[in-house]
């Protein structure tokens, strides 16, 4: 194996060896294996590397900054099956439990999401450097509880509404907010007063600036909630919330996030854009943005008996609603819509043709009576 030169520096492997019988670590053997006659067992070689393990590690940018080397060495006399292992292992991230299952979805446990961040390779040490690369960042902090044992997890959800007033902070957690859990139809939200809506108003305004103000603190309400689940440890998981909504969704709950093949980007996500500027005219506000409805696609695969789930595409629409804004004690419920849609192919019964022999008979086979 031949180790690449990255930015002039070499990296040395890290070779230990161990014993096949004791797993005492010896000196690791450089030259090949040696063959020795024994009465007993017939010819036997020595000094045969058993099992290998590899480990990579590596940043997040890909640079490889340790390479390391594990071999069980032993003798063998008779036929046996070498096993190689290699493992890839970044730099300062701790071992997680796959806790939306592993390697499909199960049903019931929040989705996992990331966002796209566009990080300077001079911040992360390459000096000089004016390059930059694409990395994908968690969108929330959260912990997993299996017999008692809470363990972090480096990705994050896709947080939606759950109930509630929007404007009212409760019990200084924040709006309540729950994960979209795969499998798992909903429709929640929560209900803006006008009284509330009114504190960040000046009467002044025209009504189409009115409306976009409207719009600005539904638009941070609907895509930015901040605050814990509104059941504490659901299922098992107790989760706190950051305000990050997620570009892209694990194919897998598994996915690492330097791996982009692994995820897939949600469609119309408007995180860096604003909605479209509603219309204000006496009292009424045109196409003001009033909810989202959220399409996830998933398919299963493997065997029939024991199928795998996996995400396979997903979007992001937006509601919007003509609202008349005189009414007295008027509250805006703003929706989200959450649906899942198989798109696994019809499984097929395929019979296998009958079989045919092909049969040579001596020209004499029926004689004497043909």
């Amino acid at each position: 194996m031949k180790l690449s030169e990255i930015d002039n520096e070499q990296i040395i492997p890290i070779l230990t060896c161990y014993e096949q019988n004791t797993n005492i670590p010896i000196s690791c053997p450089t030259t090949t294996p040696n063959t020795i006659v024994d009465n007993s067992n017939g010819t036997v070689c020595s000094s045969v590397p058993i099992s290998v393990y590899f480990k990579i590690t590596y940043e997040i940018i890909g640079k490889i900054t340790q390479f390391e080397m594990y071999a069980i060495i032993g003798n063998v006399t008779k036929i046996f099956t070498q096993k190689y292992e290699v493992e890839f292992v970044q730099v300062n991230t701790s071992n997680v439990l796959p806790m939306s299952g592993n390697p499909g979805y199960l049903i019931g446990r929040p989705i996992v999401g990331a966002k796209i961040n566009i990080t300077d390779l001079s911040s992360l040490g390459q000096l000089g450097s004016t390059a930059s690369v694409t990395t994908m960042l968690p969108t929330t902090n959260m912990k997993l509880s299996i017999d008692g044992i809470k363990q972090p997890m480096n990705n994050g959800v896709w947080n939606i509404l759950a109930g509630g007033s929007c404007g009212v902070i409760l019990q200084e957690r924040g709006l309540l907010v729950e994960p979209i859990r795969f499998g798992e139809d909903a429709f929640s939200g929560c209900t803006l007063s006008l009284s509330y809506l009114e504190q960040f108003i000046n009467y002044e305004m025209d009504w189409t600036t009115r409306c976009t103000q409207y719009q600005n603190i539904i638009w941070a309400n609907l895509l930015n909630p901040l605050g814990m689940t509104s059941e504490e440890d659901r299922k098992g998981l107790g989760i706190q919330f950051m305000t990050n909504k997620p570009d892209l969704l694990a194919i897998w709950p598994i996915s690492k996030l330097n791996r982009s093949s692994e995820w897939i980007p949600i469609q119309n996500v408007m995180n860096y854009n604003v909605p479209p500027t509603p219309r204000g005219l006496n009292g009424y506000c045109y196409q003001l943005l009033v909810g989202q409805e959220i399409l996830i696609q998933y398919a299963r695969f493997g065997s029939m008996i024991f199928p795998q789930n996996q995400i396979v595409g997903a979007k992001c629409n937006y509601i919007y609603g003509d609202i008349f804004f005189m009414k007295p004690n008027l509250n805006i419920e703003i929706t989200h819509r959450v649906r899942f849609i198989d798109v696994s192919p019809t499984a097929e019964t395929r019979e296998k043709q009958i079989p045919y022999f092909l049969l040579q008979l001596p020209s004499d086979f029926f004689y004497p009576f043909m």
